[in-house]
Protein backbone atom coordinates (compact mmCIF):
# COMPACT_ATOMS: atom_id res chain seq x y z
CA UNK A 1 0.00 0.00 0.00
CA UNK A 2 1.44 3.21 -0.84
CA UNK A 3 1.07 6.34 1.24
CA UNK A 4 -1.38 7.84 -0.69
CA UNK A 5 -3.50 5.22 -0.07
CA UNK A 6 -3.55 4.80 2.87
CA UNK A 7 -3.76 8.31 3.22
CA UNK A 8 -7.85 7.87 1.53
CA UNK A 9 -8.14 4.62 4.53
CA UNK A 10 -7.67 7.56 7.18
CA UNK A 11 -9.87 10.28 4.93
CA UNK A 12 -12.83 7.77 5.70
CA UNK A 13 -12.19 6.83 9.05
CA UNK A 14 -12.20 10.75 9.75
CA UNK A 15 -15.91 10.98 7.97
CA UNK A 16 -14.64 10.80 4.29
CA UNK A 17 -12.75 13.58 3.93
CA UNK A 18 -11.09 14.65 1.21
CA UNK A 19 -8.71 17.22 3.01
CA UNK A 20 -5.89 17.04 5.82
CA UNK A 21 -3.04 15.49 3.08
CA UNK A 22 -0.52 17.52 4.73
CA UNK A 23 -1.60 16.69 8.36
CA UNK A 24 -2.18 12.96 7.84
CA UNK A 25 0.84 12.46 6.39
CA UNK A 26 2.66 13.76 9.48
CA UNK A 27 0.25 11.65 11.82
CA UNK A 28 1.22 8.37 9.66
CA UNK A 29 4.83 9.66 10.03
CA UNK A 30 4.56 10.07 14.05
CA UNK A 31 2.66 6.94 14.31
CA UNK A 32 5.89 4.99 12.83
CA UNK A 33 8.21 7.17 15.04
CA UNK A 34 6.57 6.13 18.00
CA UNK A 35 6.41 2.85 17.32
CA UNK A 36 10.29 2.73 16.36
CA UNK A 37 11.60 3.86 19.26
CA UNK A 38 13.42 2.09 21.87
CA UNK A 39 12.39 -0.66 24.30
CA UNK A 40 9.20 -1.67 22.40
CA UNK A 41 8.24 -5.43 20.38
CA UNK A 42 9.66 -4.96 17.06
CA UNK A 43 7.95 -6.47 13.81
CA UNK A 44 10.42 -8.71 12.00
CA UNK A 45 10.39 -6.72 9.01
CA UNK A 46 12.70 -4.03 11.51
CA UNK A 47 15.35 -6.41 11.56
CA UNK A 48 18.71 -5.92 9.68
CA UNK A 49 21.93 -7.44 9.27
CA UNK A 50 24.26 -4.48 8.17
CA UNK A 51 27.56 -6.29 6.32
CA UNK A 52 29.22 -2.44 6.16
CA UNK A 53 27.93 -1.45 9.45
CA UNK A 54 31.99 -0.47 10.74
CA UNK A 55 34.70 -0.43 8.16
CA UNK A 56 37.48 -0.26 10.63
CA UNK A 57 40.61 2.02 10.65
CA UNK A 58 44.07 0.90 11.68
CA UNK A 59 44.10 1.13 15.32
CA UNK A 60 41.51 3.72 15.71
CA UNK A 61 39.03 2.32 18.43
CA UNK A 62 36.04 4.58 17.99
CA UNK A 63 33.25 4.49 15.65
CA UNK A 64 29.38 6.04 15.05
CA UNK A 65 26.21 4.06 15.45
CA UNK A 66 24.34 3.60 12.15
CA UNK A 67 22.10 6.52 11.91
CA UNK A 68 18.99 4.07 11.24
CA UNK A 69 20.15 2.08 14.24
CA UNK A 70 17.05 1.28 17.35
CA UNK A 71 18.85 -1.39 19.56
CA UNK A 72 20.37 -4.85 19.56
CA UNK A 73 18.29 -7.41 17.75
CA UNK A 74 20.35 -10.28 20.45
CA UNK A 75 19.81 -9.86 24.01
CA UNK A 76 23.28 -11.16 24.42
CA UNK A 77 26.37 -11.70 22.14
CA UNK A 78 26.06 -12.63 18.60
CA UNK A 79 24.85 -8.80 17.36
CA UNK A 80 28.51 -7.43 16.05
CA UNK A 81 30.86 -10.09 13.79
CA UNK A 82 33.51 -10.83 11.04
CA UNK A 83 33.11 -12.62 8.25
CA UNK A 84 37.00 -13.69 7.66
CA UNK A 85 36.59 -14.25 4.52
CA UNK A 86 34.93 -10.24 3.86
CA UNK A 87 37.65 -8.15 5.36
CA UNK A 88 41.43 -7.43 3.99
CA UNK A 89 42.49 -8.10 7.94
CA UNK A 90 46.13 -6.83 8.85
CA UNK A 91 47.47 -7.24 5.20
CA UNK A 92 47.03 -4.99 2.35
CA UNK A 93 44.53 -5.44 0.08
CA UNK A 94 41.09 -6.37 -1.18
CA UNK A 95 39.28 -8.99 0.77
CA UNK A 96 38.53 -12.33 -1.42
CA UNK A 97 34.54 -11.47 -1.39
CA UNK A 98 32.03 -8.48 -1.05
CA UNK A 99 31.25 -7.88 2.67
CA UNK A 100 28.17 -10.06 4.53
CA UNK A 101 29.78 -14.03 2.85
CA UNK A 102 28.74 -16.15 5.60
CA UNK A 103 30.52 -19.82 4.46
CA UNK A 104 34.06 -18.68 6.27
CA UNK A 105 35.42 -18.28 9.60
CA UNK A 106 33.43 -15.78 11.93
CA UNK A 107 35.17 -13.80 14.59
CA UNK A 108 31.98 -12.50 17.47
CA UNK A 109 32.27 -9.94 19.41
CA UNK A 110 31.39 -10.33 22.87
CA UNK A 111 29.39 -7.20 24.47
CA UNK A 112 31.03 -5.18 27.34
CA UNK A 113 30.51 -2.88 29.63
CA UNK A 114 33.05 0.24 29.67
CA UNK A 115 34.48 -1.19 32.76
CA UNK A 116 34.82 -4.89 32.10
CA UNK A 117 35.93 -3.83 28.51
CA UNK A 118 38.99 -1.29 29.95
CA UNK A 119 39.82 -3.36 33.10
CA UNK A 120 40.39 -6.89 30.50
CA UNK A 121 42.50 -4.89 27.91
CA UNK A 122 44.22 -2.85 30.83
CA UNK A 123 43.97 -4.54 33.99
CA UNK A 124 42.73 -2.83 37.80
CA UNK A 125 44.81 -0.12 39.01
CA UNK A 126 45.99 -0.70 42.28
CA UNK A 127 44.08 1.00 45.18
CA UNK A 128 46.51 4.27 46.39
CA UNK A 129 46.19 6.47 49.15
CA UNK A 130 48.73 9.10 47.91
CA UNK A 131 50.09 10.38 44.48
CA UNK A 132 53.57 9.54 45.36
CA UNK A 133 55.79 11.62 43.33
CA UNK A 134 57.50 9.45 40.04
CA UNK A 135 55.53 6.33 40.63
CA UNK A 136 54.62 4.43 38.22
CA UNK A 137 51.28 2.64 38.50
CA UNK A 138 51.06 1.06 35.19
CA UNK A 139 53.26 1.06 32.12
CA UNK A 140 50.72 -0.56 30.21
CA UNK A 141 49.84 2.78 28.88
CA UNK A 142 48.50 1.52 25.38
CA UNK A 143 46.73 -1.51 23.72
CA UNK A 144 48.58 -3.30 20.77
CA UNK A 145 46.31 -3.68 17.85
CA UNK A 146 44.84 -6.76 16.69
CA UNK A 147 41.12 -8.95 15.90
CA UNK A 148 38.21 -7.26 17.37
CA UNK A 149 37.30 -9.52 19.84
CA UNK A 150 34.95 -7.51 22.53
CA UNK A 151 32.87 -4.04 22.02
CA UNK A 152 31.56 -1.62 24.35
CA UNK A 153 28.08 0.24 22.99
CA UNK A 154 28.05 4.15 24.09
CA UNK A 155 25.47 6.26 23.53
CA UNK A 156 26.27 7.55 19.96
CA UNK A 157 29.70 5.19 19.02
CA UNK A 158 30.90 1.93 19.38
CA UNK A 159 34.64 1.26 21.09
CA UNK A 160 36.04 -1.81 19.43
CA UNK A 161 38.47 -3.88 21.72
CA UNK A 162 41.74 -4.05 20.83
CA UNK A 163 41.87 -1.78 18.43
CA UNK A 164 41.66 -3.02 14.96
CA UNK A 165 45.23 -3.85 13.21
CA UNK A 166 43.69 -3.47 9.93
CA UNK A 167 40.53 -3.17 7.91
CA UNK A 168 37.74 -5.30 8.63
CA UNK A 169 34.10 -4.85 7.60
CA UNK A 170 31.81 -5.70 10.91
CA UNK A 171 28.26 -7.25 10.31
CA UNK A 172 26.11 -6.07 12.51
CA UNK A 173 22.81 -7.56 13.32
CA UNK A 174 20.02 -4.69 15.36
CA UNK A 175 16.43 -3.27 14.77
CA UNK A 176 16.46 -0.50 12.28
CA UNK A 177 14.30 2.28 11.98
CA UNK A 178 12.61 2.40 8.31
CA UNK A 179 12.15 4.99 5.60
CA UNK A 180 9.77 7.80 6.53
CA UNK A 181 6.44 7.03 4.23
CA UNK A 182 6.53 9.66 0.95
CA UNK A 183 3.71 10.12 -1.26
CA UNK A 184 3.30 7.42 -4.33
CA UNK A 185 5.66 4.79 -2.50
CA UNK A 186 5.25 1.98 -0.19
CA UNK A 187 7.89 1.81 2.36
CA UNK A 188 8.22 -1.80 4.99
CA UNK A 189 5.63 -0.72 7.23
CA UNK A 190 2.71 0.35 4.23
CA UNK A 191 4.05 -3.46 3.13
CA UNK A 192 3.33 -5.36 6.07
CA UNK A 193 1.24 -3.63 8.03
CA UNK A 194 -0.18 -0.79 6.96
CA UNK A 195 -3.29 -0.94 8.85
CA UNK A 196 -1.47 -0.66 12.19
CA UNK A 197 -0.48 2.87 11.05
CA UNK A 198 -3.67 4.24 9.13
CA UNK A 199 -5.51 3.35 12.79
CA UNK A 200 -2.62 5.27 14.94
CA UNK A 201 -3.36 8.20 12.27
CA UNK A 202 -6.94 8.09 12.66
CA UNK A 203 -7.57 8.05 15.74
CA UNK A 204 -5.21 11.02 16.21
CA UNK A 205 -6.64 12.97 13.50
CA UNK A 206 -10.54 11.98 14.46
CA UNK A 207 -9.07 13.11 18.20
CA UNK A 208 -8.01 16.55 16.63
CA UNK A 209 -11.18 16.96 14.56
CA UNK A 210 -13.27 16.06 17.72
CA UNK A 211 -15.05 12.96 15.84
CA UNK A 212 -15.62 10.79 18.57
CA UNK A 213 -16.55 8.11 15.97
CA UNK A 214 -13.36 8.04 14.15
CA UNK A 215 -11.39 7.97 17.43
CA UNK A 216 -13.27 4.54 18.26
CA UNK A 217 -12.95 3.04 15.07
CA UNK A 218 -9.05 4.20 14.77
CA UNK A 219 -8.36 2.63 17.84
CA UNK A 220 -10.52 -0.65 17.14
CA UNK A 221 -8.17 -0.81 14.34
CA UNK A 222 -4.52 -0.13 15.58
CA UNK A 223 -5.37 -2.62 18.49
CA UNK A 224 -6.85 -5.50 15.38
CA UNK A 225 -3.31 -4.44 13.65
CA UNK A 226 -0.97 -4.35 16.14
CA UNK A 227 -2.23 -7.53 17.05
CA UNK A 228 -2.02 -9.44 14.24
CA UNK A 229 1.51 -7.97 13.61
CA UNK A 230 2.56 -9.41 17.13
CA UNK A 231 1.43 -12.67 16.48
CA UNK A 232 3.08 -12.85 12.89
CA UNK A 233 6.44 -11.88 14.35
CA UNK A 234 6.30 -14.36 17.27
CA UNK A 235 5.44 -17.34 15.08
CA UNK A 236 8.06 -16.09 12.54
CA UNK A 237 10.80 -16.51 15.07
CA UNK A 238 9.29 -19.93 16.95
CA UNK A 239 7.67 -21.90 13.84
CA UNK A 240 8.76 -24.92 13.25
CA UNK A 241 10.88 -25.07 16.51
CA UNK A 242 10.15 -28.33 18.89
CA UNK A 243 8.67 -28.13 22.17
CA UNK A 244 9.76 -29.94 25.33
CA UNK A 245 9.48 -29.24 28.83
CA UNK A 246 11.74 -26.83 30.29
CA UNK A 247 14.08 -26.19 27.21
CA UNK A 248 14.61 -22.42 26.40
CA UNK A 249 12.95 -21.86 22.68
Amino acid sequence: MTLDQAIIEVQQICGWRSDKVTEITRAIQYAQTEREKPNRTYPWFLRKQNDTAIVTVYQQMTYSIPSDYIEDTEELDGNLFIFLLSSPGPSAGSPPNSPGVPNSRTVFLRKQTFEQAQVRYFGDWPYVYGNTSGYIYDTALSLPPGVPRDYYLGDTFVQLYPPPDGVYNISWRYWAQDAQPALGQENKWLKNAPWVLIGDAAAKISADLGYAAGVQTGISISQSASDNLFKATINRNEAGRRRSMGSRL
